[in-house]
């Protein structure tokens, strides 16, 4: 099981599975990302014998509210709203989010689809993308919704890939949750708070810019010798 006291939250990790230099993230991450406040990537995992930052892989995203912002509800509105949010972005919003080097790179959306959850309350997504070097890939996500921040966690592989992963997939899923002092309760639709705000407006960006983010090192090889640190 791999937990993170400092973010809140555990799942468990599938067997051999290694993660990923956090310096090495972050130093990948300041180099693609222009928004760093929007995408925050906290943690990645990768299978035993992978290639560096290649599919398969799993990402976990931090969503922070902010700055002394926190949550005591949501309601099944505010989910509803979230959805919305996701499947109506589009790409040219997303590349907003990276950096002139990555927004070229990006992936092109093909497929969308969220559905809600309200016990605990969070969203289940998952996006299609295309990507000329690679082909169809898919990111399935879980994000949660908790009281200082939003969790999400990505499992993202190769279209045609995707089936042999169903039951890490599924593994993950039952696995991955908040630790007690962030989970939050949802409300019914009736309980105004103040919560659509924090985690509503910039959520469908976030997720959807993910699924390109960082496997794309044979890519950037003809066009990055200027970027020594990459």
């Amino acid at each position: 099981v791999f937990s993170d006291s400092a973010n809140g939250y555990t799942f468990e990790l599938p067997n051999d599975w290694r993660q990923v230099p956090q310096a090495e993230v972050d130093r990948r991450s300041k180099l693609l990302i222009a928004q760093p406040s929007q995408i925050q990537i906290i943690a990645f995992f990768e299978p035993p014998n992978a290639a560096d930052f290649q599919y398969p892989f799993i990402m976990i995203q931090k969503i922070p509210y902010p700055p002394g912002k926190t949550l005591t509800s949501v309601s099944e509105s505010e989910l509803r709203q979230i959805v919305a949010d996701f499947t109506g972005t589009k790409d040219a919003e997303l590349k907003k989010l990276f950096t002139p080097v990555a927004a070229p790179t990006m992936a092109t959306s093909t497929g969308k689809s969220a559905y809600y959850f309200t016990s605990p309350p969070g969203l289940l997504l998952d996006a299609l993308s295309t990507r000329p070097d690679v082909g169809l890939l898919h990111d399935h996500a879980i994000s949660l919704v908790g009281k200082d921040c939003r969790i999400v966690l990505h499992f993202c592989a190769v279209e045609s890939d995707y089936p042999k992963h169903q039951q890490t997939i599924n593994s993950l899923a039952s696995s991955f949750r908040l630790n007690p002092d962030q989970e939050i309760p949802c409300k019914e639709d009736f309980h105004v708070s103040d919560s659509f705000v924090v985690i509503g407006s910039i959520v469908g960006m976030a997720i959807l810019a993910i699924i390109s983010l960082f496997a794309f090192r044979r890519h950037f090889r003809h066009s990055q010798s200027a970027h020594s640190e990459f």
